[in-house]
Formats: C-alpha cells, structure tokens, sequence
C-alpha cells in the first residue's frame, strides 16, 4: 500500500509484533487506512461487530518505519522490490 500509494507509513506502535505477523499475506487479514480523526470509530465499530482490530501506525513521510527496528526509504524499497527480477535475469 505505501508503494502504490507513494506513502510512507510509520508502524511503531505496532510493539513487539514480529516481521511476520506485520507483513505475511492471510486470507483473513486486512490492512485499512483512515482518516486519523477517523480511527477510534472504526476500531470502535469493529469491536461492536467482534472483528479483532489492532492499530498498527499511521500514514507519514516518505519511509516505511518498523519501530526502533527498520526504516528505509520508499524509493530504495521500490528500487529494491521492483529491481531484484531484473538483476536476476540480467545474472
């Protein structure tokens, strides 16, 4: 979402949440992006209907920021996403 959206996103208040759980693909799990003003009714409204909702960080900047643990640019990550296929096929 931060690629296609030109984005960055900040995701520490996502704690001690592994690579995995923040970046894994499932069948059962959503990413949705609000207003910030928006985010306390969603989550609200979630727990109203039982989804198990968990606020992972906010839309900012140009990086992608995993806690104290990872940060790196939106343009070296683009660079590094959309270039290893042809540098391999170059190899």
């Amino acid at each position: 979402m931060a690629l296609s959206g030109r984005r960055g996103v900040d995701l520490s208040s996502a704690g001690s949440l592994s690579h995995a759980a923040l970046f894994a693909e499932d069948q059962a799990r959503y990413v949705i992006t609000c207003r910030p003003g928006d985010a306390e009714g969603v989550i609200t409204e979630a727990n109203a209907r039982n989804i198990e909702v968990l606020r992972l960080g906010v839309v900012a900047g140009e990086s992608l920021i995993v806690a104290a643990s990872a940060s790196i640019s939106l343009d070296e990550l683009r660079n590094v996403h959309e270039g290893w296929f042809p540098a391999f096929m170059r190899s």
